[in-house]
């Protein structure tokens, strides 16, 4: 996901191209979020693929984590950072649900109200767009004791989030890169996923 703000100027204001993966993704540190945006797609390009993921012993499932969780967070408390499509149809019916939105639509509560809600969820659900934000270490902080996913399509599929307070990993693998790239640019955003692999990774430990 790119977060389509520019703030501060750029940090490295010269072509991305030709230059080494490693270098790009170290933008995910920005505080320009558009910039960020770019080195978090460069962390996916390294652990997002078919390869990486079966030396992780990724499940290939291509299930949604509202649909694998449904039966799961019967009656439980949880709080989710994003409002996803269709996560009301999903889990709303069958738990104690709390929306949490930086851009909050009727229903939802705004961003501050995690300070109050992570820790008393049962399950914590956030999106990968955290780490662009730099929210991601405060919820992480006010989630600790907690079942805590992270999920959506830049989600990074790699053990090392695990050290960090992740319990499972839900993302997205691409399979057919021009089928992706020509649904995003004529504007069918909801659409790339049947180019790829829903896939998610648990922590065993």
């Amino acid at each position: 996901m790119t977060i389509n703000i520019d703030s501060i100027e750029y940090s490295f204001n010269k072509s991305l191209i030709g230059k080494e993966l490693k270098d790009v993704a170290k933008l995910i540190k920005s505080w320009n979020f558009r910039e960020s945006s770019l080195g978090l797609a460069a962390v996916n390009t390294y652990y997002n693929t078919f390869k990486k993921a079966k030396e992780n012993n990724v499940d290939f499932s291509n299930k949604d984590a509202f649909d694998v969780y449904r039966e799961i967070v019967k009656g439980k408390d949880v709080s989710v950072i994003g409002h996803f499509p269709f996560l009301e149809k999903q889990i709303k019916d069958i738990c104690n649900l709390y929306i949490i939105e930086r851009n909050p639509r009727k229903g939802d509560y705004p961003d501050s109200a995690c300070e109050y809600l992570l820790p008393k969820s049962d399950y914590v659900f956030i999106t990968s767009s955290t780490i662009v934000n730099k929210t991601f270490p405060r919820l992480i902080e006010l989630s600790q004791g907690k079942k805590v996913i992270m999920v959506g399509p830049s989600t990074p599929i790699t053990p090392i989030l695990f050290k960090y307070g992740i319990s499972d990993l839900s993302g997205f693998i691409v399979e057919n890169k021009d089928g992706v790239i020509n649904t995003i640019n004529s504007g069918r955003h909801r659409e790339f996923f049947k180019y790829g692999n829903m896939v998610s990774l648990k922590n065993k430990e």
